[in-house]
């Protein structure tokens, strides 16, 4: 593995920084330190994760949605309810195909 370039990452995120304030946004410093991501690392916001083809939701996140369906389907106990499941469904739909309407499709 290729060693990092202190210098340059320093600049990115002091660019970075420079750029959030001037738009009235604050970098959370809280962290001891920040994180360099690799390419092979899921890099995401708030949810979606951002550096594959296309922005996607996480596999754990649609598998748990196909979950509570399944388990709607066959009467069993889900921690979801069907509202919450056609919200999280409405957002997959979006992130994965933005030039698509909100509107649900019968």
């Amino acid at each position: 593995m290729p060693n990092d370039d202190a210098i340059a990452i320093k600049n990115v995120i002091g660019y970075v920084d420079f750029n959030l304030e001037k738009n009235g946004f604050e970098l959370n410093k809280k962290h001891t330190k920040l994180k360099v991501l690799r390419k092979h690392q899921a890099q995401r916001i708030c949810g979606i994760t951002i550096n594959s083809e296309k922005p996607t939701i996480s596999r754990k996140q649609r598998r748990l949605i196909r979950a509570a369906k399944h388990n709607i389907k066959n009467g069993k106990k889900t921690t979801l309810t069907m509202n919450q499941i056609d919200g999280h469904e409405a957002f997959h739909r979006m992130i994965m195909n933005p030039n698509t309407s909100l509107e649900k499709k019968p």
